[in-house]
């Protein structure tokens, strides 16, 4: 067995940086955990293992491994070493040759084990993490679909056989498979040929072996366009997604004075459209191609007749970036490439790129009018586009730093990060096949929601997944900064794509948010959306084919503009956003501006709405008032609570729980009581949390557990001592603390919406104190589910609830009337029910 075990100068695991020998000598994980007990990263010892092509060829991938290696040893604490096998694939004896000697590769040496290309995944290590670029196209997407079947029935039994082969199947399966074919047919078979249905099902297996879930601990990919292609990944498999950056030091734009492409000169890479759109280009404006290739001769045939075009043979790195910064415009028209390096790096020079909406990968960093154009893939509507910027070079300046700032996080520095992660982050899931005909929603966000914590991401994530019984649901949702972009799916139906703020957009909402002397980030994340055009790509790309748009609050209605959507709108009101940010700001013209903002904004959506989603009744009153002329019909969705998730609890067990929890804090006797106030950080919760923080000291007995972000804003040093602040918790947490506690606390006096907190306290069987207020949209104050205290007796009746005895039979009975309310009228099930209909009637409408 080859052995690359990247030891070097004698240097045993037992010296490696960062790693020390545990027990028994064995070699501790490097992936230990850092003081909040998540995953850490320390020095890992790192193998890239790669397919070195035969004729040798620097391509893109090639590139890219190279940077990744050069990063990882410069730039972090990790070692890399790049591994590579001549890999010839004229034949498909040499292909499946070069299968069976990376499976024989020994790389235990190593921490981590990267690779991204046939057949380099076929490596065995504990820590093997698939980069993807593709696979062998030529026997997957591009594979001409009438070559199904071998002539010779014993090959075409063996194909038949091989697709059957399990990924949990050894390799030496496959290759035994093949062996024997060899030996009876001959290696000169016509049923070898390469590409072959043989061969296909031979690699196919292969694949379906090296990529398995059980080998693989993440999976992930160069672009979306890799990871939803059909085939390329198990089935079922997340995959994440990470845009490469380049290897090239970027020139900054200097003027535009022609067209500039480079490419590998073959038919895949579309030359012959760029050289036929010169036709329409007026004036002198020439057309420099770089690059080599087999379609050399007939693409300088073709532009024979055109002294403009001019082909520039191979380029080195330093002149290419020079020809990318004094472009007008870079045209890059592939046929569904797989990402396309061309893009980032013109866009990191400041020279607008542009492409058809088939290209792919191009497709996921272009945005129509901002960074580039989009065009139809033909020449004439090539030729149109290029037609526009020859008269217009204006046009190219404008848009330099819109090009700049759109791949600005496409990064060493991230992908290093991404690829030498512990543990997987959220992922693309491959989309099943979507049901005939059904329709598509598009969602927008300021704020991600999958992994939901907040009352507002609870309630994207549940009320719109439990909608996939009728719809297929994408969410567009902004993130922070420095994440990565990600797609994720929870279940089938519902997708996620979220795109981080570009530093351009950070830093206006930071300005803003300075001045103003309040948070805009949500305000300032719809209106200067233009500053992520890679989020306006994407809202562009899910847009098409889809049904309807819902707004998740106001606030994007910006991006719909600008990306010229005229599909019908729907405005999921998650508060009234005019009031709630009237009680958070304080007075002042700076927070007064911002207050009209969002009024206007507000406005404009519900205008703009074929439906409004109030959260309850009053919501939807109140909107009437502010908004009189918006029209739009409505219909009440209150906050909900995952039944299927969320156990009740009854009164006797609650109590058990409760003994368990407080032995813990030393409480033998069984004294100690416990009290729970879950809210996120809006001024209203805020206003609630220091009144709780008030009555605590009067209550001594009981230990008030507050949870969620609210508790960011205060100095625990300055609590009472029986205030335990727990921060922001994950859904297990939460679930143990609604079976656990005594009482749960709403004491709102103020916000919009519906609270959460209020739905989920009585599914749970707590008893609950809460002001009338608090009980909006879930249940009126006389109703007896849940005990209503004013600001004069809101601490006496806390204090009078922890005082009873389980079996008290006046709470017994409310507890199990709340629960039995909010299973008929809060389950997600039953509220995305009564929105469905309302949704079929907008779509057919349309």
């Amino acid at each position: 067995m080859a052995r690359a075990d990247g030891r070097d100068g004698g240097r045993g695991p037992d010296r490696l940086p960062g790693v020390h020998l545990g027990e028994g000598g064995r070699t501790a994980s490097p992936w230990g955990r850092d003081r909040d007990g998540k995953p850490a990263v320390t020095s890992l010892r790192i193998a890239v293992v790669a397919p070195a092509a035969v004729p040798y060829t620097r391509g893109g991938y090639e590139r890219l491994w190279t940077g990744v290696v050069n990063h990882l040893n410069e730039r972090t604490d990790h070692r890399a070493e790049l591994i590579k096998l001549p890999f010839p694939e004229t034949t498909l004896h040499e292909v499946i040759d070069g299968y069976r000697r990376f499976s024989e590769l020994d790389v235990g040496g190593f921490d981590l084990v990267l690779t991204g290309k046939y057949p380099g995944w076929m490596v065995r290590h504990p820590r093997h993490v698939i980069y993807l670029a593709h696979t062998l196209r030529g026997l997957y997407d591009t594979y001409p679909v009438e070559w199904v079947h071998c002539s010779d029935p014993r090959a075409e039994d063996a194909r038949i056989r091989l697709g059957g082969i399990p990924e949990s199947a050894d390799i030496d399966t496959v290759l035994g498979i093949y062996s024997s074919l060899v030996t009876e047919l001959g290696a000169d078979h016509p049923d070898f040929a390469h590409p072959g249905p043989l061969g296909r099902a031979l690699v196919h297996a292969l694949d379906r072996i090296g990529m398995s879930p059980q080998r693989v601990v993440r999976h992930s990919a160069i672009s979306h366009t890799v990871a939803r292609r059909e085939g390329y990944f198990p089935p079922g498999v997340g995959v994440e997604v990470m845009l490469p950056p380049t290897t090239l030091e970027l020139t900054p734009k200097a003027g535009g004075e022609y067209f500039f492409t480079a490419s590998r000169l073959d038919d895949p890479k579309r030359i012959e459209m760029i050289i036929a759109a010169m036709s329409a280009v007026e004036g002198d404006t020439p057309l420099l191609i770089a690059g080599t290739g087999p379609a050399r001769e007939r693409l300088e045939s073709a532009a024979a007749d055109d002294p403009r075009v001019r082909f520039l043979g191979f380029v080195p790195d330093d002149e290419l970036t020079s020809l990318y910064a004094g472009a007008l415009a870079v045209p890059f028209v592939p046929r569904d490439e797989d990402y396309g390096l061309i893009t980032v790096e013109a866009l990191g020079c400041g020279t607008p790129v542009v492409t058809t909406s088939d290209s792919g990968g191009p497709t996921e960093i272009v945005r129509d009018g901002a960074n580039g154009f989009v065009c139809e893939p033909d020449g004439r509507s090539l030729g149109r586009v290029m037609n526009a910027l020859a008269n217009n070079p204006d046009l190219s300046t404008a848009m330099s730093a819109h090009c700049v700032d759109s791949v600005a996080d496409i990064n060493w520095p991230n992908l290093g990060r991404f690829l030498t992660r512990a543990t997987p982050g959220p992922r693309h899931h491959p989309a099943p096949a979507r049901a005939g005909g059904r329709p598509r929603l598009v969602l927008l966000s300021t704020y991600p929601i999958h992994d939901p914590r907040g009352g507002g991401q609870l309630r994207c994530f549940h009320l719109y997944r439990h909608l996939t019984e009728s719809f297929d649901i994408d969410f567009v949702t902004l993130t922070d900064v420095d994440s990565p972009e990600w797609t994720a799916s929870a279940e089938p139906g519902l997708t996620e794509t979220a795109v981080p703020r570009s530093r351009a957009h950070h830093d206006a909402e930071v300005a803003a948010s300075v001045h103003a002397g309040v948070p805009v980030s949500d305000l300032l994340g719809g209106s200067r959306i233009a500053l992520t055009p890679r989020y306006l790509s994407v809202l562009h790309e899910r847009l098409r084919g889809a049904a309807a748009v819902v707004l998740i609050q106001p606030y994007m209605l910006p991006a719909l503009d600008i990306a010229g959507c005229e599909l019908p709108v729907v405005l999921d009101n998650q508060n009234v956003e005019a009031v709630l940010k009237d009680q958070m700001y304080l007075s002042g013209p700076e927070a007064d501006l911002v207050r009209a903002q969002v009024s206007r904004v507000e406005a404009a959506a519900l205008s703009r709405a074929r439906l409004s989603i109030a959260c309850s009744q009053e919501d939807a009153d109140l909107l009437q008032r502010l908004y009189p002329a918006a029209g739009a019909p409505s219909v009440v969705i209150p906050n909900g609570v995952d039944l299927d998730h969320l156990d009740f609890v009854d009164p006797r067990e609650r109590v058990t729980r409760r003994l368990r929890w407080a032995e813990a804090y030393g409480d033998s006797g069984g004294e100690l009581r416990l009290g729970l106030f879950i809210a996120s950080w809006h001024s209203p919760n805020l206003r609630a949390a220091e009144w709780i923080h008030e009555m605590a000291p009067g209550m001594p007995e009981v230990r008030f557990l507050m949870a969620g972000s609210h508790t960011q804003a205060f100095d625990p040093a300055t609590l009472p001592p029986n205030v335990i602040q727990l921060g922001v918790i994950g859904d297990a947490t939460k679930h143990i603390l609604l079976g656990t506690v005594d009482v749960a606390l709403n004491p709102m006096l103020e916000g919009s919406g519906t609270n959460l907190k209020m739905v989920e306290y009585l599914a749970a069987g707590i008893p609950t104190v809460s002001t009338s207020f608090g009980g909006r949209g879930v249940a009126p104050a006389d109703s007896g589910f849940y005990r209503v205290a004013g600001e004069d007796e809101f601490a006496d009746l806390i204090a009078d609830t922890v005082q009873r005895e389980p079996t008290d039979p006046h709470l017994t009975r409310m507890v199990r009337r709340a629960q039995e309310h909010v299973r008929a009228r809060f389950d997600w099930s039953v509220l995305a029910g009564r929105l469905t209909p309302h949704l079929e009637k907008l779509v057919r409408a349309d």
